[in-house]
């Protein structure tokens, strides 16, 4: 029995990946300050697996299901319930019947929908492996966790409560965009030794610790905007006048 394909090492991690997710999941209902140490662990074994299956050569089509699915549920359900804190908190003191608060939270679940349409998309993806096209999911929950961590412990204003709805609203939308776009960005398997890609790097390992020491886990979400706009013009807009005048030539 052990010796089936599924029993293997690069499927283990991506199951603690998944049971990270799980508990990820409770905890934010109940123990909030334990679902960033699950969205780590999920994204160490979510960097592993991967790395482990091609030294190992271990690639089979079940690895990667089992991949994806680990990571909707890790980077794609949990992100969406902290969302849906963030809009509930938002409106918390609006009065609003039942059906109408948890119609008000709905929308956060559209970020578990468009990480499950950027997964299959990744997997069938024929173009080249060194970028990403559109955010990654774990990127996305990096970036959703930093925004919760940061506003779940805000005192909103009463009469800021609309403008807050409408921001998280505004968020989500983008978001989702994001995750389905044809938007070149970097990935770790094809970063090269050029300005640009030193630039964003080295700007991100520079600024992010000083956000973190005065605004604390807010510096995550700071850190995917740098990688996202830098991403976006360095890989799409210069990049692609830079071909344009090439072709020209």
């Amino acid at each position: 029995m052990l010796r089936h394909p599924i029993y293997n090492i690069p499927n283990l991690l991506t199951s603690i990946n998944l049971i990270s997710g799980v508990f990820g999941i409770l905890f934010a209902f109940g123990a909030p300050e334990f679902v960033g140490y699950c969205i780590l662990i999920s994204l160490i074994m979510d960097f592993f697996d991967g790395i482990v299956a091609r030294k190992l050569k271990i690639q089979k089509s079940i690895g990667k299901e089992l991949d994806s699915l680990a990571d909707i549920v890790s980077f794609g359900v949990l992100p969406s319930i902290l969302f849906s804190f963030l809009l509930l908190k938002s409106i918390n003191s609006i009065e609003l019947n039942e059906w109408m608060l948890y119609l008000s939270m709905a929308p956060a679940f559209l970020i578990a929908v468009f990480s499950a349409i950027r997964l299959a998309k990744f997997n069938n993806e024929t173009r080249s492996p060194k970028f990403f096209y559109g955010l990654n999911t774990p990127t996305n929950a990096v970036f959703i966790f930093g925004l919760h961590h940061f506003f779940y412990f805000v005192d909103i204003k009463p009469e800021a409560y609309l403008y807050y709805y409408l921001f998280f609203i505004l968020l989500i939308i983008t978001l989702c965009t994001l995750l389905v776009s044809d938007i070149k960005m970097y990935s770790n398997k094809g970063l090269s030794k050029n300005f640009p890609t030193f630039f964003t790097f080295g700007f991100l390992f520079l600024t992010t610790p000083f956000i973190f020491q005065y605004f604390g886990f807010i510096a995550l979400s700071y850190a995917v905007i740098v990688y996202v706009i830098c991403s976006f013009l360095f890989l799409n807009i210069f990049n692609s006048n830079h071909k344009n005048k090439t072709d020209e030539i």
